[in-house]
């Protein structure tokens, strides 16, 4: 008679739990497919896959949903981003605006050496993998050439003009 009781209840609790699990790993997946579309965002913009993206768990994927993500590139530099759901469980958008690290480096080495000799121009310029254009925000490049340098700079709008000063390492 006992184990008549017993064998429904241990049915059940194994219904239960297999259930749960499904449901978590729903739950996982729609997570790692979030941060996945944050991250590609980012790489989007950056043009650098980020290493770690970390979501909220508790994100409800309604129409006009916002949430903030924790952004990590290789370098180890972190931005929380913004993120704002249009449509249901189809798209995201990040909203942070990021700064395009290469390009930056790029027109940054090319004003360095207007006017320098060749054997004097910058070789090397590396800023920081992931940094929020905001006014007032600072950020720092490596430069190489003849000699090591930093470059740092600072936001004067929240549109990604900046100013900058050259100091050697």
């Amino acid at each position: 008679m006992r184990l008549a009781l017993l064998l429904p209840l241990l049915l059940l609790c194994g219904l239960s739990i297999a259930a749960y699990t499904s449901e978590k790993e729903a739950r996982d997946g729609e997570d790692r497919a979030r941060e996945f579309w944050v991250g590609f965002n980012v790489q989007t913009v950056n043009e650098q896959v980020p290493a770690k993206v970390q979501c909220p768990d508790d994100v409800d994927a309604d129409e006009g949903g916002r949430y903030r993500c924790l952004v990590t590139a290789s370098d180890g530099t972190s931005v929380a981003v913004n993120v704002v759901q249009p449509h249901y469980e189809t798209s995201l958008t990040v909203t942070t605006k990021l700064l395009e690290t290469r390009r930056v480096e790029t027109l940054l080495r090319h004003r360095l050496n207007v006017g320098r000799p060749p054997e004097a121009s910058v070789w090397l310029l590396d800023c920081q993998d992931l940094v929020e254009v905001k006014k007032g925000g600072r950020f720092t490049c490596k430069g190489s050439g003849m000699r090591d340098f930093a470059v740092r700079a600072t936001f004067t709008n929240d549109r990604g003009r900046l100013s900058y000063t050259v100091q050697p390492s």
